[in-house]
């Protein structure tokens, strides 16, 4: 996925409303991995980089870098992924889970927006709100934060890159003005449209009867008003469908707030949740960004919890000197464990088990039953199992070994 930018001059932006209303109407969609298999955590950050034409790795550091300035960061992320549409998807996955939407089609935007909602109540509770880590300053001060980046990027670039937004990917060309500033061009052919919607993209290329000039491509999914469905339009059906939203939101604030109170149950058991950063050979548990951790010698169990993290775990000087087992637990982190062809201890096989995952990209195997060969001349080698049990949410967890 490249980009190349094109005139960006921002031209006449009319007033503070209309440059609000277009921020949001222009705002970047996500590159899941199902659709760009080069992408990190639903696809966030390289939608940002793609709409505003700039580096995916900057818009990675400044998420980071908001992650540790009072949590703005993760905040921002979860956000974004609820109100981010999926390139060639028309709603968002917050518009799919409040809207009751039956379409097959956005299952999994009703899963990414039910999962994210949780995630958030359970850190907000834990590691947030009601341990002082959140306040309302806080709040107010994120929301000024990221209104003022986002509208920075959008003073830099205020078009979006032609066939990005899903209105426009097939009806450019009649939106084009003499005034208007010319569209960046991306490349987006190593990018899959969403499975399903296919059809849909083929079907918005020609506008409707009611729509000759193709002024409004935004509506074209809507009925043609000129020829009525049925013959009955006074049985005002329409009360009944805003009864079912309104039980819909009342419906998922009671989950909510059901979540909230297990959470709330949980974190007085497990008060120290995410808050310890200590790593002396034994257990770990805590928050790390672009760093390659030795791990110390294994006889035994470990427990090691990443949370919000990028880390490599380092085998190459690892002695296994008996059957061990890893308990890795990985939240919203990036996580790579990284073994040696041969070891100058005993030989190791390694079992890994990757079968508690939600919402996470993590592949065992590949790797599963691969052997770390020992010292030949130790006589006395024996041969060892390496046990490593994954439990990952929201996270990606590679395991990789060195030739």
């Amino acid at each position: 996925m490249s980009h190349n930018t094109q005139s960006t001059s921002p031209g006449s932006r009319g007033t503070f409303e209309s440059t609000i209303r277009d921020m949001w109407a222009t705002r970047p969609v996500r590159f899941p991995r199902s659709q760009s298999p080069r992408t990190w955590f639903f696809g966030v950050c390289e939608g940002i980089a793609v709409r505003y034409q700039i580096s995916p790795v900057l818009v990675r550091l400044l998420f980071v870098l908001l992650a540790f300035t009072g949590g703005i960061g993760v905040w921002v992320y979860g956000a974004a992924i609820l109100l981010f549409r999926r390139y060639s998807v028309p709603k968002t996955p917050l518009e799919v889970l409040l809207r009751s939407e039956r379409d097959p089609r956005y299952d999994e935007d009703r899963s990414i927006a039910i999962g994210t909602l949780i995630v958030g109540a359970v850190f907000l509770l834990f590691g947030g709100l009601f341990s002082g880590g959140v306040t309302l300053a806080g709040l107010i001060v994120s929301v000024g934060v990221t209104g003022v980046i986002w509208w920075l990027l959008y003073e830099r670039t205020p078009v979006a890159p032609a066939g990005l937004m899903a209105g426009d990917r097939d009806s450019s060309p009649v939106q084009e003005t003499p005034t208007a500033p010319s569209a960046p061009t991306v490349n987006l052919t190593d990018i899959y449209t969403a499975e399903g919607f296919e059809e849909s993209d083929v079907q918005r290329q020609q506008p409707p009867s009611w729509d000759p000039l193709g002024t409004a491509p935004f509506a074209w999914d809507l009925p043609d008003p000129g020829i009525p469905e049925d013959e009955e339009p006074q049985t005002f059906t329409a009360a009944p469908k805003k009864k079912r939203r309104g039980l819909k939101v009342l419906l998922v604030g009671v989950i909510l707030a059901i979540v909230l109170a297990i959470s709330g149950a949980f974190g007085a058991l497990f008060s120290n949740w995410g808050g310890v950063s200590s790593y002396d050979g034994g257990d770990y548990n805590g928050t790390m960004v672009g760093d390659s951790r030795p791990v110390e010698d294994l006889d035994g169990s470990r427990s090691v919890n990443y949370t919000m993290s990028s880390q490599s775990m380092d085998f190459e000087e690892t002695a296994v000197t008996g059957d061990s087992t890893i308990d890795l637990t990985t939240t919203m982190s990036s996580v790579v464990l990284q073994f040696p062809e041969r070891t100058d201890g005993d030989s190791y096989v390694l079992d890994l088990n990757c079968d508690s995952l939600t919402m996470s990209d993590v592949d065992c195997r590949t790797m599963d039953g691969a052997v770390v060969e020992g010292n030949s001349s130790n006589d006395s080698d024996t041969r060892h199992t390496l046990t490593v049990n994954v439990t990952a949410t929201m996270s990606d967890v590679t395991f990789e070994q060195a030739a």
